[in-house]
């Protein structure tokens, strides 16, 4: 896993963990918006997340319960549902399995998938 496409590989990195005092914080991407606050207010940065966001990859249907993985890109490209729109619970437990490394080092459980 960490010699495939990065995109697929492993996302924790051995020196986050090995370096004392590397970071101050590994934070979740999900609560990003609240950190950098954070930051800016502890040390007086004026950092913003203005422009780090896409289209490309932003759900547009966040009220769908329907189980997508199986479905064609053609038929959900207008209206993509939300990432765990994409999940059966086999495909979950298989994505777990992969990166349980990730998941254990970065404190998610497995039903955050």
């Amino acid at each position: 896993m960490k010699a495939c496409d990065p995109h697929y590989s492993l996302q924790k990195k051995d020196y986050e963990f090995e370096l004392p005092n590397c970071f101050d914080e590994i934070v979740h991407l999900r609560k990003l918006p609240a950190a950098i606050q954070k930051m800016n207010a502890e040390k007086g940065y004026n950092f913003n997340l203005d422009g780090l966001s896409s289209e490309h990859h932003a759900s547009k249907n966040l009220t769908s319960t329907e189980v997508v993985a199986s479905n064609k890109w053609s038929s959900i490209k207008e209206n993509i549902p939300g990432y765990k729109n994409f999940y059966t619970d086999k495909i979950q437990q298989q994505v777990y399995k992969l990166y349980k490394e990730d998941f254990v080092s970065y404190g998610f459980s497995s039903s955050e998938i």
